[in-house]
């Protein structure tokens, strides 16, 4: 069974930042760092539980080639 996911208004407007950040820099940067952040979010999906807590009951990843984490 796969999940949902929804970006927390917070996080949304962090994520945007950060696409318009890549972006003004490549748009080669932007688009890898879109497509990855699809990936981490397509196997977070697929597969929550494999994931560390790392607060209370909520789950984190990391992205590999960015400094970010998915909550």
């Amino acid at each position: 069974m796969g999940y949902q996911y929804y970006f927390e208004p917070r996080a949304l407007k962090e994520y945007l930042t950060a696409l318009k950040w890549y972006k003004k820099r490549s748009d080669k940067a932007a688009a890898n760092f879109v497509k990855e952040m699809d990936n981490t979010i397509s196997i977070i999906c697929k597969d929550p539980l494999r994931f560390r807590i790392s607060y209370k009951q909520f789950r984190e990843s990391n992205l590999k080639k960015y400094p970010f984490h998915i909550i």
